[in-house]
């Protein structure tokens, strides 16, 4: 039996997108309609350029000239004419992550599952199974161990499928929910600009919540990390606090942060979307970051003061004792001085704490001080 693997010059064949269908699934499917049994990533690319060019009107449901659009070829999800940025954006030849209820009910691979942060199906209440791969875009498949797409059954599709716990699922849909109902609402979500602004405020709450969450598990309960949905959940359990994605959603969140820990956390995270977005063009640069940082740094004042880069401060310990690379700071001496001076306990007040694995000593200032007054008797003896 011979394969038809020569490139298709034009499509003879085609069929209407499913809602929120990722365009490079749905290419690699009209492919192999039109007699190419094994597509390879060549195909899409000439395949895309091959069809008309998206004019901006609306269009019928079966419309895909927007698919040729030049910046649209990288093969990453987008709503609208932007992109999401590459940090809430999967590479095409990365594994399929999909909702094995959605996936049975329906074999196409929907856009919003190329995004990584999303963690559960907010419809179904499932985690996200990534094990799966169009043979097409992912050449080494079965080297990775990952099922091609048209070959799975429904039995190992729901195979070690894992519903989440409620209050996780609560927290989840009030993020996620209206943006997968939104994207299975839309007729054409690839010119839908409030579906594009959506998604842009979506991931952008996400990963404030992830940066401020993992701030909290560090610093606050000192606690090791668990999974991003439960460091999230536990944050808004513990602040009692509550966010949408949407611009008033994200100042009554930043309103509610009191803690310098999560101040800092959100400003870094802030920060850091503004340099990646003056570089490279997204749907999150449509959104107001300047405006949003600035009125952090009203809510917080004391965040208008530089700090150094991964710096941790234990706030209940700052004013009265210092950690160990502080201690040798304060001191001037040697590590190897100061473990001596440890290990005869030269120090009488030490409080040690354990985050995880990890313990931390904090030295009492007073104890500090004395030491370090004696070391100054000491060389001035030297110098006499």
């Amino acid at each position: 039996m011979t394969h038809h693997t020569s490139k298709p010059s034009r499509l003879l064949l085609r069929r209407a997108m499913h809602p929120d269908e990722w365009e490079e699934t749905y290419l690699a499917d009209l492919i192999r309609r039109n007699g190419v049994r094994r597509p390879r990533i060549s195909h899409i690319n000439q395949v895309r350029g091959s069809l008309p060019r998206y004019a901006g009107t609306f269009r019928p449901s079966d419309s895909i000239d927007r698919l040729t659009d030049q910046r649209a070829d990288d093969g990453r999800p987008q709503y609208g004419v932007f992109r999401l940025p590459r940090w809430a954006s999967q590479h095409p030849s990365r594994a399929v992550r999909y909702c094995p209820v959605c996936m049975a009910e329906s074999r196409y691979i929907r856009t919003r599952w190329r995004i990584p942060l999303l963690p559960v199906c907010t419809l179904h209440g499932c985690y996200l199974k990534n094990n799966l791969a169009e043979p097409a875009l992912t050449i080494l498949h079965k080297r990775w161990g990952l099922r091609n797409i048209h070959e799975i059954s429904d039995e190992d599709l729901m195979d070690e499928a894992v519903c989440c716990l409620p209050a996780e699922f609560a927290v989840a849909s009030a993020v996620w929910a209206p943006l997968e109902r939104a994207a299975e609402a839309s007729p054409n979500p690839y010119a839908d600009k409030a579906l594009a602004e959506l998604a842009g405020w979506t991931a952008l709450v996400w990963r404030l919540l992830e940066r401020v969450a993992s701030a909290h598990r560090y610093q606050v309960n000192r606690q090791l990390h668990s999974s991003t949905l439960t460091d999230i959940t536990q944050l808004m359990t513990d602040l009692r606090v509550n966010i949408s994605p949407s611009n008033q959603g994200v100042q009554a969140f930043i309103q509610c942060l009191t803690e310098n820990v999560h101040c800092l956390a959100a400003a870094r995270c802030l920060r850091a979307i503004m340099s990646i977005e003056t570089r490279t063009e997204s749907v999150v640069s449509r959104l107001p970051l300047a405006e949003l940082h600035d009125a952090l740094l009203a809510a917080a004042p004391q965040m208008a003061v530089s700090t150094k880069p991964n710096e941790r401060r234990f706030r209940e310990e700052s004013t009265q004792a210092l950690s160990r690379p502080q201690a040798i700071e304060y001191l001037g001496v040697g590590l190897r001085v100061f473990n001596e001076w440890m290990r005869t306990r030269k120090f009488p007040s030490v409080t040690i704490h354990k985050i995880g694995r990890k313990q931390v000593n904090f030295i009492d200032r007073a104890d500090l001080r004395r030491a370090k007054y004696a070391l100054l008797d000491q060389r001035r003896g030297l110098l006499v």
